[in-house]
Parts: structure tokens; C-alpha cells; sequence
């Protein structure tokens, strides 16, 4: 096999193979055993049947195309390691010529990039200034984040967290019939709907 490479534009590179005539004969060979192990010849039990009568069956040129199928991936990967070629995705194969069985694949690889004087680049260091309130800030979060939640046995105060069944209707439609959701009580919350958490402010359990 005969491989040889030549660089494309867009981070392509233009690989031909040639495949030697031994090689495309067993090919055949192989694809010939295929077809008889898949069609009935008159006479012979399934994969029996002798070559040329299965050639005539099924036509010279669909033996080749099933033979091309099969090499061409084959020969493919082997002129890949050959080449030392990357792809990064999967090659356009075109057959140029069938005797020499001549093959391109035109295959995508990673770019090649040449970096700059980058370690000449220079940009002074500023440190932001952190405030005691910024920091408070972070910590009262983390607080929040992070607090363990208790029951209480009080009417509902913003801050709460309540497990309540919610039904919601419409005329004769059920908008939603749920149990158990959970819902924390803030008082600039407009979830579901502007002034929700007022209307549990103040309610007992039950």
C-alpha cells in the first residue's frame, strides 16, 4: 500500500492511498463469501455455491462495491497510523481509480497554531478592596445557606419555611392540587404571584 499526504487549507490534509491488486483481489474474495452466505443458488446449500456463479447472480460491479466498501475504511485507518495523522472527524472518501485501486480521503485535523511572544505581555495586579460589610454579606449567606431548619409552634412569620397543600381552582377547573410543598416566607417574594407571603403571615398550622 502506497500512502502519501498533502496539506489542505481549512486544517485539512489530502490523504491518497494506494491499495495493492492482492489486497483488492481478497477483497473481492471476501465479498464474493458475503453474498453466497446471503442468497439461495439453485443447487448449492447457502454459501456453497461457486464464485463465478454467484458473480453472474449478483453482477461483477456489485462484488466490487461490496468489496470498496469494506477495504476502504480498512486501508483507511491503516494509512492513519501510517501518517500519524489526528482526525478530528470523520473523512470525504472519493475512489479516483479502481486499477490501481486509487483512494482520497480528504480528512479533518486540529489546527496548527503558532502563539505570539505571549510571555511579553504584561498587566499590572490590582487588588479589589473588601469592605466588613461585603464580608458580613458573604457570611451572612453562608449562614443562611447552610442553617438547619426547626419546628416552631407559632402563626407563620416572614423567614418561615411551611409545608402547606395547595388546591387552586378556576370556575369548575383545577388549576393544581398538590400536598406537601414546601414554601419559604419572604416578604419581597413574588413567587407564585405578588402578595402570596403576605396572606400566610399570621396563620397557625392546620
Amino acid at each position: 500500500m502506497k500512502v502519501s499526504t498533502h496539506e489542505l487549507e481549512s486544517s485539512q490534509v489530502l490523504l491518497e492511498i494506494e491499495v495493492d491488486p492482492p489486497r483488492v483481489e481478497r477483497a473481492r474474495d471476501q465479498a464474493y463469501r458475503r453474498f453466497a452466505n446471503r442468497i439461495n443458488v439453485p443447487g448449492f446449500r447457502r454459501g456453497k455455491a461457486p464464485r463465478p456463479i454467484v458473480e453472474r447472480m449478483v453482477g461483477p460491479e456489485s462484488l466490487l462495491e461490496d468489496a470498496i466498501e469494506h477495504l476502504v475504511p480498512e486501508v483507511y485507518r491503516e494509512a492513519v497510523g501510517e501518517t500519524g495523522l489526528r482526525p478530528i472527524a470523520e473523512p470525504a472518501f472519493e475512489v479516483v481509480e479502481m486499477e490501481p485501486l486509487r483512494i482520497k480521503a480528504t480528512v479533518p485535523v486540529r489546527p496548527t497554531v503558532q502563539l505570539g511572544e505571549y510571555r511579553k505581555l504584561e498587566r499590572e495586579l490590582t487588588i479589589p478592596e473588601v469592605t466588613e460589610e461585603q464580608v458580613q454579606e458573604v457570611l451572612d449567606r453562608l449562614r443562611d445557606e447552610h442553617a438547619t431548619w426547626s419546628p416552631v409552634e407559632r402563626a407563620v412569620q416572614y423567614g418561615d419555611r411551611v409545608a402547606m397543600d395547595v388546591h387552586g381552582q378556576a370556575g369548575d377547573e383545577i388549576i393544581t392540587d398538590r400536598k406537601d410543598v414546601e414554601y419559604v416566607v419572604q416578604e419581597d417574594s413574588r413567587a407564585p404571584l405578588p402578595g402570596f407571603s403576605a396572606e400566610l403571615v399570621g396563620l397557625q398550622a392546620g
